[in-house]
């Protein structure tokens, strides 16, 4: 396959590129603002459970808390893949980022030359840059959406089963201390 920098490639390149790169924004912002929920929702679940634990008995608050906060933090590590999965998207994005920022400074230059040749170079390596990023924008939005949901029915279950166990004992505890009243 002969491929050459033509102004008409060269155009569609300078064109699509941005495209990407501002889809790959509008994705990463909306990683993070999903992964930011998640832990805000963790925390008024957390203080909800201890709020009802303190109504009921002030001294033992503490111990509850602490107990309710180890297995929160343990479900949270041991079920939550985002907490792992930052890494590969930053890279993922960043990669994606880099290489269509490459692409369109090469197209742009290539364009602003006067005296410019058809380049196989810089064809090329628009075109190795938009269909992997192409690629990788449309797989991660998918991928993230997965996980994300997966991740957040671990987690509700995680969390909800820690309150439970903590609004459980706290009832136990309190009927024991009715008994002995």
């Amino acid at each position: 396959m002969s491929l050459r920098m033509t102004e008409s490639y060269a155009t569609t390149v300078a064109a699509v590129a941005p495209v990407l790169l501002l889809v790959a924004a509008v994705e990463a912002h909306q990683f993070l603002r999903r992964s930011q929920q998640s832990s805000e929702r963790m925390v008024e679940a957390y203080e909800r459970a201890m709020a009802e634990v303190s109504a009921r008995d002030p001294e033992s608050s503490r111990t509850r808390l602490q107990e309710i906060a180890a297995r929160v933090t343990t479900a949270a590590r041991a079920e939550d893949p985002a907490v792992n999965s930052y890494g590969w998207v930053y890279f993922a994005w960043s990669s994606v980022a880099v290489s269509l920022l490459t692409s369109l400074i090469l197209t742009l230059g290539w364009l602003a030359d006067d005296g410019r040749q058809p380049d196989p170079v810089s064809a090329w390596i628009s075109l190795i840059s938009l269909i992997t990023g192409g690629f990788v924008v449309c797989n991660l939005v998918v991928v993230t959406a997965i996980r994300a949901s997966r991740r957040e029915v671990k987690a509700a279950r995680a969390y909800r089963a820690a309150i439970e166990d903590a609004v459980r004992n706290q009832a136990a505890s309190v009927a024991s201390e009715g008994r002995h009243s």
